[in-house]
């Protein structure tokens, strides 16, 4: 039987997207493929075959540490031993090498600084990597990050030693990598001896051993570290069962003491000191080397050097570099070659120091560090502070990176003075050209610039200039940073409107504190984690992140500075630190999210806004108990009271790509991140500022899928046309080109060793290319159905593909054979865990699946996305999940519980990619919108929990003291919340399976009543939540119930169409009222318990005596079922609610209508209630809750009369009044406050098409389809004028500025303008050519009229009636048209449904709305030009932001379609006219929402109070609306006029000063 397979890691690249039937999508990357379908997985005889094998992760493995790492840039650091040299040495360990003998296969060869070891050792790999007998090797370095730690080197060598030696893969297959890896103490025997003791099998005892080779010991961090590697390999070496055989380590070293004494136990035989070297010989191998290297020098100086070398290597290679420069374009004279030796031998040769390092190296280094710095004049403390950095720096440093951090604030950053210095000290220090970064030739220079005994001055200033520098840095920013230190006058202005910003910020802000604010954070990531150092820097900062880091945000923002890198370098640093301090974390986590949401919209346009907007959202969505500080000292911010909103994670949208994008990958050191778009483009941005840095275009059709190659310096693409391509990530270019499929491309991988690259393709086919020369290598068919996604096996030897056949299927990556196939259902996405014992999926199903990757059992399910699941992964501790769907959300997820941890909202399409970083901080995921977005995956905020029923919510009503309010939902429950937080109080669980319809408090508060589906009544205790009574005797569904007064009985309504009266105590019958034709949705009683009101859906009111229960009044309005009913706490209204979506209150005496309120958009308004003050009213729709203003309502007034439709209204100048034209062929004026008619004129013969009141508001104009135009006396309505001349209905009048004209359109073709005192015709304009004029208006200024005809718009002078502009675009009638209050633009509304705004000289079009989804019918300019009002056929007004097109408002209720709106003088109301024969007036939210974030007080675009993410601002509880009780999730917004504004600085309070220096 075959064995089970044991997975570890999967190499994918990450997919693209599919199309209905088929996800293609997904995630890549390591870790992760993309389309797999799977519901159990048994996977045998994966390894049925032995290769090219890599188990090691790329993330253990140290590419720099190998011998000739340098060597593909053709400039390596590390030089072989000039020829015969070291002769004797090199050919004793040629021999050892090859001994087979019982010896102990460790060689040790150890020396001072400077004699050569690292030459000797980098000599013998070269030869015996020609004799294909290298194994492995590790050469530590301090100058880098992984070559210098322990933990590195024996993975690293593992992963060599795979490469180079077969057998030994099979036999580290039953190790636990996972577990072994993490313990740097287990390494040496079971990642290295014990599995080559179990390969020895296939090893032949006479076949000459492989050489790992470790360089410089004494390199690695930590003091202990050397040593306890070596004697770790020296114990598990001897004590071997059997004895090793087949590989040999040569190791380099120091002689520190305790190396010393841990080699003490290697055969002598295989020790080598270099000191033992006979010292002719050592200065013949000199000799041979300064010949070589100076030829140009007299003999007497060449061996003057040699003389004075005393047989020290680097000694001799130093003064070589000094005297010869290697970087120098021309190569010294002989002349010049002398003078410089010259100045070298003024300095005396020493003795020996007590460390035993010789002291001419020293006096060496010495001289030529005395010497830079005594030739470079005024420049010495550029050269000393570039020489500090380079020896003391923990990251590898470029010049760009250096020149930056070397300059103090008062001076220019000057990176040619940088490059000099480097030169002067060209002997020490070099450029790598592979990575352009500043090393030291040998360690031996860093150990004498830190050495306190040789310079204590240039010991000290080195070791400390980095920690030095970051506390300069962070104490002027303490000292000099203040809240507003530009005095900025006020919130709503933007910085540009801020006329002397330039020159407050130029005084405000010194150079030496700017030079503070850019540089700190790169200083601080220089400094090199010591643990006393780290405790006293990281103390610091927590306390500049406390508060000042708000300040200094501030700041940079007035220097139109970026601060996302700053911050990322410093929560780098804080995250890396040996004792993680949790409130530092804390508060850089909050930090770059704050910055993040600042700069990612126009918040950071006005930078008060980082406060009162950025600030005021971040902590709105922390817990309370988080960022305690910068809570305590800005109370003043404006509320922001969220519910079931998760913290906004965002923290950069990378937003080029002009099509979606399907895929996405993080370089291994999470610097870049690469994405394919449908663009056909392939794209690198930096993933710290979100800036693109390289852009690759050969592809010619969409990206499917991308991935990084392990040591991350190419990328592999796939697209839809059908090739693979090769990417240099540092130049763009392409390297190859790989063509043999015959379909496009879905999926790619690189191989673990980045060698190899997999493929897979619609053409049914997975091949495996030579990532080198492109060709392919292997070939895999059989399948029947699309390749979705492919990935190599963690050994590399095998490739796992998925298809739409439903099947996965494992191959043999050499032979290309089937070796394992398994039948599965849809999955869109996998992903293994980083111990390889778990896998993920993502389903069409809408659920994330957790497997056992040994069984293929399921371990967890994770439901949650509301849409099919395109991509999932691990993050690399494998403690959550990250997935993307189609429900365009990211989520986090627990592993162990399954728990949903955290939603990210921010796409507005699909999300097709997801991946967690390298230390699982961020997260990233690409979508079809074209963005790519990365995200904070770190907190661990609460979201504020969403309360609500999870059914519809059937009733509601307020407590008798109104603290509290009683619901009453489809969910068979009811409920009491707290009135004033909306927290729930009280659950009551309804009997059996019957729905509770109605709900009610008794009059102390004491016990609520309830109606149910079971055609019962029952009474419960408020408190406790028991059934007190249950009362029977209706034959239907009970619908509504209620209190009297008194508490003594309760009124019920019930589907059997009758209102009955029981006593509250017996429950017996006490009156029945009959009357309604339809089922009773509601009941109350009147406050003094006189009169019961009801509802039915036979859509009436009725009002019923109490005592006989005889109908008194009966109210009809409503267009559909009337839901609930309830009096005003006076007795006088009545409140109801209907299935027209409106909420309206009514006259108890008259039955008349008061006041008519919106907001449940699409849905019914089920239960209505006032409050007991009469000043609220509480109404459910669906399943939300909402509290009403009574006094405001939304719409205020609705104004009946007409008897027909309303075809035309305007306001008055004053806005009192308006006027309204009808099909009825009447003119009504009405007063705009209490809606009656105020003056009706008659005289029109046919129906009215246009009204227009005068500039002064004396005067009206109407139209009419009578071929007529008439002026009347606004006061009395008797007509003035009749203008007489039209030959077709004239469809549209206005009034000229002046007062003086009157503007006509017709059906006869024409433009007409009149004297409007006498009615003659003025002009006539015509060039609308068999087509009706529509519709005319005067521009502002009265010299130009504008007409519209068919899809036209022409404007003409309005003198002479010549045409001046002619405007085309539109693709159907145009039926209005209104110049903007400057003249300078036309807008226009049409029968394509769009409202387009055009520039009224030159007839381009500005901007475009679109929105209405019937013909547009009206359209006008706001006051002040900013918005644009429009009403339309699909029965909606819509205002629109007149510069971005972008929709402001829109106010739905109207029962059939609106033919005219205007706004109001003060630009706080709309009017609008409709087709049901009334006219409406609305009052607008007394804020505005704008698409692009800004919340603005109403009619005041320019008064921007708060800047919320425009995802979130649907959530946002429009006024009046005062709460909101409902699963929703919701946002209220309260704003305090003493902090905003010119007040703005009162959100501040300042801490309490603690001594005479500034806290």
């Amino acid at each position: 039987m075959a064995a089970t397979i044991h997975i570890q890691n999967v190499h994918g690249g990450a997919g693209g997207t599919g199309g209905d039937g088929g996800q293609r999508g997904g995630s890549g990357g390591v870790g992760q493929g993309n389309t797999f379908y799977t519901d159990q997985m048994h996977v045998e005889n994966m390894y049925g075959s032995s290769g090219h094998t890599d188990l090691i992760p790329w993330s253990w493995y140290a590419p720099n540490a190998l011998f000739d790492a340098d060597a593909a840039t053709g400039g390596p650091a590390r030089r072989a031993c000039t020829e015969n040299t070291r002769v004797g040495l090199i050919s004793r360990l040629k021999q050892w090498a090859c001994d087979t003998s019982n010896s102990l296969p460790i060689f040790w060869l150890s020396g001072m600084a400077g004699t050569g070891k690292s030459t000797v050792a980098y000599t013998l790999c070269r030869h015996w990597d020609a004799e294909r007998r290298l194994g492995a090797s590790f050469f530590c370095s301090r100058n880098d990050e992984k070559a210098r730690s322990r933990k590195f080197i024996i993975p690293t060598i593992v992963r060599q030693l795979l490469h180079t030696h077969k057998p030994f893969t099979h036999s580290l297959r039953d190790v636990p990598i996972d577990i072994v890896i993490p313990a740097s103490a287990r390494h040496v025997n079971e990642l290295l001896v014990q599995p080559w003791l179990r390969s020895m099998a296939s090893h032949s005892a006479e076949e000459p051993p492989m050489m790992v080779i470790i360089d410089a010991l004494d390199e690695i961090e930590g003091d202990d570290q050397g040593p306890h590697l070596i004697k770790q390999l020296i114990q598990a070496v001897s004590m071997s069962e059997p004895r090793l055989l087949g590989i040999k380590f040569f190791v380099t070293s120091r002689p520190h003491p305790r190396l010393v004494q841990e080699c003490e136990s290697i055969d002598k035989k295989a020790v080598y000191h270099m000191e033992e070297i006979d010292m002719k010989e050592a200065a013949e191998d000199v000799r041979r080397f300064v010949d070589a290297e100076l030829p140009e020098l007299p003999e007497e100086r060449r061996q003057g050097i040699v003389t004075n070398s005393a047989g020290l290597f680097i000694y001799a290679a130093t003064i070589s570099r000094y005297v010869c420069p290697q970087t120098s374009a021309v190569k010294p004279s002989r002349i010049q070659q002398v003078k410089r030796l010259n100045r070298l031998e003024e300095n005396s040769l020493g003795s020996v120091a007590p460390d035993g390092t010789p002291q001419l190296l020293g006096l060496l280094y010495e001289a030529i560090i005395s010497d830079v710095l005594h030739n470079v004049g005024q420049e010495v403390e550029t050269s000393k502070r570039v020489l500090y950095a380079a020896v003391t720096t923990r990251r590898s440093l470029t010049v760009l990176d250096l020149a930056p951090l070397i300059f103090d604030a008062d001076d220019e950053v000057d990176e040619i003075a940088v490059r000099n210095s480097l030169s002067l000290f060209h002997a020490v220090l070099y450029v790598s050209p592979r990575d352009q970064c500043i090393y030291t030739f040998h360690k031996s220079f860093t150990d004498f610039v830190l050495d306190p005994r040789h310079s204590p001055d240039l010991a000290t200033a080195a070791t400390s200039y980095f920690r030095d520098r970051t506390q300069d840095c962070v104490h002027i920013m303490n000292k000099s940073l203040r809240f507003n230190i530009c005095n900025l006058p006020s919130s709503f202005l933007l910085n540009e409107d801020d006329k002397g910003l330039a020159d407050r910020t130029k005084t405000n802000i010194s150079p030496e504190l700017r030079y503070a604010c850019q540089h700190w954070a790169a200083h601080l990531t220089s400094v090199r984690h010591d643990h006393q150092g780290d405790v006293q820097l990281s103390a610091l900062l927590l306390d500049f992140y406390r508060l000042k880091v708000l300040f200094w945000m501030e700041t940079m923002n007035l220097l139109k500075l970026d601060c996302r890198l700053a911050i990322h370098l410093a929560r780098t640093w804080a995250l890396r630190l040996q004792v993680q301090n949790a409130e530092l974390n804390e508060y850089t986590a909050a930090g770059q999210r704050l910055w993040a949401s600042f700069v990612r919209g126009d918040a950071s346009l006005s930078t008060p806004h980082l406060y009162v907007s950025s600030l005021a959202t971040e902590l709105a969505l922390t817990s309370a108990v988080t960022l305690a500080n910068w809570r305590r000292h800005f109370p003043g911010l404006p509320s922001i009271k969220c519910k079931g909103i998760s913290l906004q994670r965002m923290l950069m949208r990378i937003e080029v790509h002009s099509n979606g994008v399907n895929c996405m990958a993080f370089s291994p050191d999470d610097t870049l991140v690469v994405s394919g778009s449908k663009d056909k483009t392939v794209r690198i941005w930096d993933a710290t500022t979100g800036t693109e840095v390289t852009k690759m275009e050969s592809h010619s059709d969409s990206v499917s899928s991308v991935a990084f190659s392990p040591d991350g310096a190419r990328i592999v693409s796939g697209s839809k046309d059908k090739t693979v391509r090769i990417w240099d990530v540092r130049t763009g270019a392409e390297v190859t080109k790989m063509v043999g499929h015959s379909d496009w491309v879905s999926s790619v991988a690189f191989s673990p060793d980045g060698t190899r690259v997999v493929s897979g393709s619609d053409d049914r086919t997975v091949r495996i290319w030579d990532a080198t020369t492109g060709t392919e290598v292997t070939k895999m068919k059989g399948r029947s159905g699309w390749v979705s996604s492919v990935a190599f096996s963690p050994d590399g030897t095998h490739v796992m593909s998925a298809s739409n056949d439903r099947t996965v299927r494992i191959w043999d990556a050499m032979t290309g054979a089937e070796v394992t196939k398994m039948r599965s259902g849809w999955v869109n996405s996998v992903a293994f865990s980083p111990d390889g014992t778990r896998v993920v999926s993502g389903s069409t199903d809408k659920t994330v699946r957790i497997w056992d990757a040994t069984t293929g059992a399921e371990m967890t399910k994770m439901e949650g996305h509301s849409d099919w699941v395109s991509s999932v992964a691990f993050s690399p501790d494998g403690m959550h999940v990250v997935s993307g769907s189609k429900d365009k959300t990211v989520r986090i997820w627990d592993t162990r519980t399954g728990a949903e941890i955290t939603k990210m909202e921010g796409h507005s399409r699909r999300v097709n990619s997801v991946a967690f970083l390298s230390d699982g901080a961020r997260v990233v995921s690409g979508s079809d919108d074209q963005t790519v977005l990365i995200w904070d995956a770190t907190t661990d905020a609460e979201v504020t929990p969403m309360e609500g029923h999870s059914g519809h919510v059937t009733s509601v009503a307020f407590s008798p003291d109104g603290a509290r309010i009683v619901s009453a939902s489809c969910d068979r429950t009811v409920r009491i919340w707290d009135a004033t937080t909306g927290t729930e109080v009280t659950r009551m669980k309804g009997p059996g399976w019957y729905l509770v319809n109605s709900v009610a408090f008794s009059p102390n508060g004491t016990r609520v009543v309830s109606g149910l589906d079971d055609s019962t009544l029952r009474i419960w205790d408020a408190k406790t939540g028991a059934e007190v009574t249950n009362i029977k005797g209706h034959s239907h569904y009970v619908n509504s119930v209620a209190f009297s007064p008194d508490g003594a009985c309760v009124v019920s309504g019930s589907h059997d169409k009758t209102v009955r009266i029981w006593d509250a105590t017996t429950g017996i019958e006490v009156t029945k009222m009959e009357g309604h034709s339809n089922s009773i949705s509601c009941v109350a009683f009147s406050p003094d318990g006189t009169r019961i009101v009801s509802s039915s859906h036979d859509k009436t009111v009725r009002i019923w005596d109490a005592r006989i229960g005889a109908e008194m009044t009966k109210m009809v309005g409503h267009s559909d079922c009337v839901n609930s009913v309830a009096f005003s706490p006076d007795g006088a209204r009545i409140v109801s609610g209907s299935e027209d979506r409106t909420v309206r209150i009514w006259d108890v005496t008259t039955g008349t209508e008061v006041t008519r309120m919106k907001g449940h958009s699409w849905h019914r308004v089920n239960s209505v209630a006032f409050s007991p003050d009469g000043t609220r009213v509480a109404g459910s729709s669906a399943r939300t809750v909402r509290i009403w203003e009574a006094k405001t309502g939304a719409e205020m007034t609705e104004m009946e009369g007409h008897s027909d439709w309303v075809s035309s209204v305007a306001f008055s100048p004053d806005g009192a009044r308006v006027v309204s034209g009808s099909a009825d062929k009447t003119v009504w004026i009405w007063d705009a406050t209490k809606g009656i008619e105020v003056t009706k004129m008659e005289g029109h013969s046919n129906s009215i098409s246009c009204v227009a009141f005068s500039p002064n508001g004396a005067r009206v104009v109407s139209s009419s389809h009578d071929k007529t135009v008439r002026i009347w006396d606004a006061r009395i309505g008797a007509e003035m004028t009749k203008m007489v001349g039209h030959s077709d209905c004239v469809n549209s009048v206005a009034f000229s500025p002046d007062g003086a004209r009157v503007v006509s359109g017709s059906d006869d073709w024409t433009v007409r303008i009149w004297d409007a005192m006498t009615g003659t015709e003025v002009t006539r304009m015509e060039g609308h050519s068999w087509y009706r004029v529509n519709s005319v208006a005067f521009s502002p200024d009265g010299t130009r009229v504008a007409g519209s005809s068919a899809k036209t718009v022409r404007i003409w002078e309005a003198k002479t009636g010549a045409e001046m502009t002619k405007i085309e675009g539109n693709s159907g009638w145009i039926n209005s048209v209104a110049f903007s209050p400057d003249s300078a633009r036309v807008v226009s509304g049409s029968d394509d449904r769009t409202v387009r705004i055009w520039d009224a000289m030159t007839g381009a079009e500005v901007t475009k709305m679109e929105g209405h989804s019937g013909r547009i019918r009206s359209v006008v300019f706001s006051p002040e030009g900013t918005r644009v009002v429009s009403d339309s056929d699909d029965n909606t007004v819509r205002i629109w932001d007149a510069r971005t097109g972008a929709e402001i408002t829109k106010m739905e209720g109207h029962s059939k379609f609106v033919s005219s709106v205007a706004f109001s003088p003060d630009s706080m109301h709309v009017v609008s006219g409709l087709d049901d024969k009334t006219v409406r007036i609305f009052q607008l939210s007394h804020f505005w929402i704008f698409p692009d974030g800004w919340v603005v007080r109403r009619g005041q675009p320019h008064i921007r109070l708060l800047w919320y993410p425009p995802e979130l601002q649907h959530t946002i509880c429009p006024p009046p609306s005062l709460r909101l009780i409902s699963k929703m999730r919701q946002t209220r917004l309260e704003f305090h006029a003493r902090t905003l504004g010119t007040d703005w600085q009162r959100i501040y309070h300042p801490p309490r000063p603690t001594s005479s220096l500034e806290c």
